[in-house]
């Protein structure tokens, strides 16, 4: 364990600034969105969306913090799992540090592809951000009801597509305290904000009274 706790507790200490900046970053681009859109449908604001709360930014930066948590600790199950399988074999050191360095190589079937990992963290916790500050703002300006807005290429999921065709336009916005609710395949849908799963990058737009 304390081989684990140091490399996670060097991670925050290396990353934990960037972090905290990124996190800052996308509040203020959802209040942003938020603002720009309710201005395009007819509210009157001079909200100049530049406020970030301290406990949003703790919350966050926490969320994310066990994120890397939870890699490093998989990664270290695999060496671990790498020791045991060595002892009950009567392995030597030499293959004990051939079989760990496999969880490394990107060519190898045995590769933790770590990587992607903090990559699919940070895109699908970026969007998270994004649309809790986005509604945050949106609930102050007087949003009444939401819908989704997604991202059409390759990289977009069957089930992204199914939401979309259901909640992917203003005359399809539901009210702001209803969840998104839809069936993909034999899987159902049920969440209030996307990402409801990792990669998932849609976002949330607003209707206002004042638009009708």
């Amino acid at each position: 364990m304390k081989i684990e706790d140091d490399y996670y507790k060097d991670l925050v200490i290396e990353f934990g600034p960037l972090l905290e900046e990124a996190i800052r970053l996308e509040m203020q681009m959802g209040n942003t969105i938020a603002i720009l859109d309710a201005k395009d449908k007819g509210v009157k604001t001079r909200d100049s969306g530049l406020k970030v709360t301290a406990k949003d930014l703790k919350n966050f930066k926490k969320k994310l913090e066990l994120n890397i948590k939870d890699v490093t600790e998989d990664m270290s199950k695999r060496i671990t799992n790498a020791i045991l399988d060595n002892t009950a074999q009567r392995g030597s050191i030499r293959d004990l540090t051939k079989q760990i360095s496999q969880i490394f190589k990107e060519d190898s079937p045995e590769h933790y592809n770590y990587k992607n990992r903090f990559k699919t963290i940070a895109t699908t916790e970026s969007t998270s951000i994004l649309n809790i500050s986005a509604r945050n703002k949106a609930v102050s300006l007087g949003a009444t009801k939401k819908y989704l807005m997604g991202v059409n290429d390759k990289r977009q999921g069957e089930d992204s597509k199914i939401a979309l065709a259901k909640y992917g336009d203003e005359d399809k916005a539901i009210g702001i305290n209803e969840p998104f609710v839809y069936r993909a395949g034999k899987k159902e849908y049920n969440y209030m904000l996307p990402p409801n799963r990792p990669n998932d990058r849609e976002i949330v737009l607003y209707t206002f009274e004042s638009s009708n």
